[in-house]
């Protein structure tokens, strides 16, 4: 799982990009493991005529790393409350949400998800294969999001 692995980007396209790319699920870097996973992400990545088609051993380790990822032997559930806030970083920490359906008629049982790109000085370094996924720089502190055309960047108080 250190050869690359195509990622969709789920209509997040920045001009002059494709609609995958290449990534390695896995890398090890300076001393440091990084992982890049979301199995639905390279699974959907299938829909695109020019990636590579996933083999049986493909599917097999998604099977099998979804699988562990979820066993409550590697996992940690919970539900976070008003006013909660979850920090991680997305190269070290393997993460999820579950589904989640807003109250049509109570404005306080709605989620309000926001995502936020930080780039601390003190951040890993990671290899050339991420600048993709993080607005084409992989350089500590200044390692930027997806953004694409359209994009407002603001953080809204108020669940939209």
């Amino acid at each position: 799982m250190t050869e690359d692995w195509y990622f969709d980007r789920k209509g997040e396209v920045p001009a002059g990009k494709q609609p995958f790319f290449a990534i390695p699920a896995f890398n090890y870097f300076q001393g440091n493991l990084t992982v890049n996973w979301s199995s639905n992400y390279y699974l959907l990545s299938q829909r695109h005529e020019a990636v590579p088609r996933l083999t049986p051993a493909h599917l097999e380790a998604i099977r099998l790393f979804d699988e562990l990822a979820a066993s409550p032997r590697h996992s940690i559930r919970y539900q976070l409350q008003p006013g909660d806030i979850q920090l991680l970083s997305n190269h070290t920490v393997l993460h999820a949400r579950s589904a989640f359906v807003d109250d049509a008629e109570d404005p306080n049982l709605r989620r309000h998800l926001l995502r936020l790109w930080l780039a601390p000085p003190d951040e890993l370094p990671l290899p050339e294969a991420y600048a993709d996924i993080l607005g084409g720089s992989v350089e500590v502190g200044k390692r930027g999001g997806i953004v694409v055309s359209g994009t407002r960047l603001n953080i809204p108080l108020e669940a939209e």
